[in-house]
């Protein structure tokens, strides 16, 4: 299903998804122009203040989804630079969350299941 806001739109969107993917984040945010999006997971609490803050004029990002979405804005800033084998790997550490096996010299991204 494609989803895009124009400029004119007054209709607030708020995005609930099971993805945390970094790239569909981006393009919900970016493309489809999305007042916030949020987990699936969240609680019932955190759905009711994205409610309000988006019905306030604000807008509302989950904290996983600010970090995935400055994740992928960050690879896609170093792809433009060309990172060498080993800063790639730490970048995709950081991105699934295996900031642990940064530290490890014999680490690889082929040990990423």
């Amino acid at each position: 299903m494609e989803l895009r806001k124009d400029a004119t739109t007054k209709i607030k969107i708020l995005a609930l998804s099971m993805s945390e993917d970094g790239a569909l984040i981006t393009n919900m945010i970016e493309d489809a122009k999305v007042d916030g999006y949020i987990p699936k997971v969240a609680g019932k609490k955190e759905l009711l203040e994205a409610i309000e803050l988006l019905a306030r004029g604000e807008k509302y990002f989950s904290k996983q989804i600010t970090e995935q979405y400055e994740s992928y804005k960050l690879i896609r800033q170093t792809r433009k630079i060309q990172p060498d084998g080993r800063e790639l790997e730490i970048i995709e550490c950081i991105v699934q969350h295996l900031s642990n096996k940064i530290s490890q010299p014999n680490y690889s991204s082929a040990d990423v299941p």
